[in-house]
């Protein structure tokens, strides 16, 4: 039985590194960058489309510290996919070293 051969391993989760985080953040803004570009618009459309204002837009595009997670995910509704996907394309774009 499987079970009983895996009924006492133990897993250890390991926190990502600082490094590796900043890593996929770049990449998240890269992601960003290229999904607005693939549909075609501005900043300042992509900005008004989901209710924020062009520099808000050129913050989460640019990486700038501190800005809201909620721009995050407005401007990934406008862009029609989740926050989560630009995340996943984000972590795989790091995982194959571009």
């Amino acid at each position: 039985n499987m079970n009983s051969h895996n009924k006492h391993r133990r897993v250890a989760v390991v926190p990502p590194s600082r490094e590796w985080t900043a890593r996929i953040e770049r990449e998240v803004v890269v992601v960003f960058c290229e999904l607005r570009e693939a549909a075609r618009l501005s900043k300042r459309r992509l900005a008004l489309l989901a209710g924020l204002s062009p520099s808000q837009v050129g913050q989460v595009e640019r990486g700038v510290n501190g800005y809201s997670f909620w721009f995050s995910q407005r401007i990934a509704e406008v862009l029609g996919v989740r926050l989560s996907v630009v995340i996943r394309r984000a972590e795989r774009r790091v995982w194959k070293g571009k």
